[in-house]
């Protein structure tokens, strides 16, 4: 999921974006991939 930054006076407009996995991958590798993401986004917090 991405949540692109929004500006002032147009939140509105903001939108979210869903990207699901293709389903023809591994699906051990593409949970990895997505576990690692949420760990890097929280360390940057």
């Amino acid at each position: 999921m991405r949540v692109p930054e929004y500006q002032v006076g147009k939140e509105g407009a903001t939108r979210i974006e869903l990207r699901s996995p293709d389903p023809a991958c591994n699906l051990y590798i593409a949970l990895s991939l997505i576990h690692s993401a949420e760990i890097k986004r929280y360390c940057r917090i």
